[in-house]
């Protein structure tokens, strides 16, 4: 039995449901330790941008997935499952690497389905190189020597279609 097509959308999602469920953190103490006071409380900041870390192949590889290894339906529900509680998360925009559009396998499905997201803008790319083709050329001289390197192909400038591009400067 294959499990139920999930989308993400951001009208449904992220601004209907955000709405009536917000994340507060403010005016709570955030220690292991009851005895241990801080002098100003700890409070969550909704205008930070979220990073999509959660797509990255080598944290992936630590929970026993194979970096090459495409988007199962379960990897794809859990990926689906985690953007859906960052959109809730923040009022910002949510940010993922520019490398993750060559060196994430099945990221076009993914992106497909956080379609609605990509269209309002929600979803930006982030890279020290504006153009995207330099970014390649950028790119492939470090992969040089690996032999499966993603920058040796054509860049899919469909998966960028709709995504913003947000400049990283560290």
């Amino acid at each position: 039995m294959t499990a139920p097509r999930q989308d993400v959308s951001a009208r449904r999602d992220g601004y209907v449901a955000g709405r009536d469920l917000h994340l507060h953190v403010s005016g709570q103490q955030l220690s292991l330790y009851p005895e241990e006071r801080f002098a100003a409380p700890l409070t969550y900041d909704r205008e930070r941008p979220i990073f999509l870390q959660y797509l990255n192949p080598e944290i992936r590889s630590c929970y026993g997935r194979p970096q090459a290894a495409r988007f199962t339906e379960t990897d794809l529900s859990q990926a689906l499952h985690a953007t859906r509680l960052a959109v809730l998360a923040t009022d910002e925009e949510l940010i993922l690497p520019a490398s993750y559009l060559f060196e994430v396998p099945s990221l076009s499905v993914f992106l497909t389905r956080i379609r609605s997201l990509v269209v309002r803008g929600v979803v930006h790319y982030s890279s020290h190189i504006a153009d995207l083709d330099s970014y390649v050329e950028h790119k492939a001289v470090e992969y040089r020597r690996d032999a499966r390197n993603p920058y040796e192909l054509t860049p899919h400038h469909s998966l960028t279609d709709g995504l913003v591009w947000r400049p990283r400067y560290a």
